[in-house]
């Protein structure tokens, strides 16, 4: 079978990632800027900013991917080839989540440098993971939602659930929450990591 020469580098960008630990309840925040090189570069040096002001090491000039610990909230940085992520995580209050609590971890870093990520915004999402008893006692947490484009889903055979309308609020960002049932860290690492 003739291999296409980059198959395996792809692989292995694809699976030199691991996955997050995490357990319910969090607040994730993922936000993707498009990249070209100068900006892939620059997210490079955005990050190497952040991490001098928390009196971090930076990662050495061929590093794709860094997960780090900031005290209150943790960031997990992904380099593509076109664009580059940028995850927030920081722990949240327990029960239904307010409808501002969904921006939690977007709060967590300094706006300033936050507002300066290089390239141009494709996605921003943020994710509210709690812990349910039930998983079928939704109707509150529907209403946090437009009806119209509610989409709701089971997840790990049936031991969380997510629940998202797709729309862009005023705060420039998608909400989704997961409920799960399980305090079991890779049920919420699973979706999350995808």
């Amino acid at each position: 079978m003739n291999e296409h020469t980059f198959r395996r580098a792809l692989h292995n960008e694809v699976h030199a990632r691991p996955p997050e630990p995490m357990s319910a309840p969090l607040a994730i925040s993922h936000v993707v800027m498009l990249a070209d090189a100068q900006a892939r570069e620059a997210s490079r040096e955005h990050l190497q900013v952040l991490l001098r002001d928390h009196h971090l090491p930076v990662p050495d000039a061929y590093a794709n991917h860094l997960r780090v610990d900031l005290g209150n909230w943790r960031l997990r940085w992904e380099l593509h080839t076109e664009f580059v992520t940028w995850t927030f995580m920081t722990d949240a209050p327990s029960g239904l989540p307010r409808p501002d609590d969904y921006g939690l971890a977007l709060a967590a870093p300094q706006q300033q440098w936050l507002a300066q990520l290089p390239g141009e915004c494709l996605a921003r999402i943020n994710l509210r993971a709690k812990l349910t008893e039930d998983l079928a006692d939704c109707e509150e947490l529907h209403r946090q939602f437009r009806e119209d484009s509610l989409v709701a889903c089971q997840l790990a055979e049936g031991s969380a659930t997510l629940h998202t309308d797709f729309q862009i609020g005023p705060d420039g960002c998608c909400a989704c929450c997961c409920a799960s049932a399980s305090c079991r860290s890779d049920v919420l690492a699973a979706w999350c990591n995808a």
